[in-house]
């Protein structure tokens, strides 16, 4: 068994400055959260598709359904995480004294 030296002078040029590439995003936060509501309404129309395919009996796998449910709970619950914390926020600001 044949075992190396670990070498603790390795090269850094691949390693890049994190603040070279800044990515300039004009999406404002209402667009964002516009699309993550389309989204997760996609999601649940997309699952509620299968499971009228499933009851019709249509649905040939049903592993398709499972993971479409699983895809929209998770898609739900992290956009009602996001509109609470949202609100929180902005509670917070509201009781500032200026």
């Amino acid at each position: 068994m044949i075992i190396n030296k670990i070498d603790t002078t390795l090269p850094l040029n691949n390693i890049r400055n994190i603040g070279e590439e800044k990515q300039e995003s004009n999406v404002s936060f209402s667009d964002f959260l516009k699309k993550a509501i389309y989204d997760v309404n996609d999601a649940k129309q997309y699952e509620a598709q299968l499971t009228r395919q499933l009851i019709s009996g249509e649905l040939e796998n049903i592993h398709d359904l499972s993971i479409a449910k699983g895809v929209a709970s998770v898609k739900y619950q992290a956009l009602t995480e996001v509109i609470s914390k949202v609100t929180e926020a902005y509670k917070e600001i509201t009781r500032l004294q200026i």
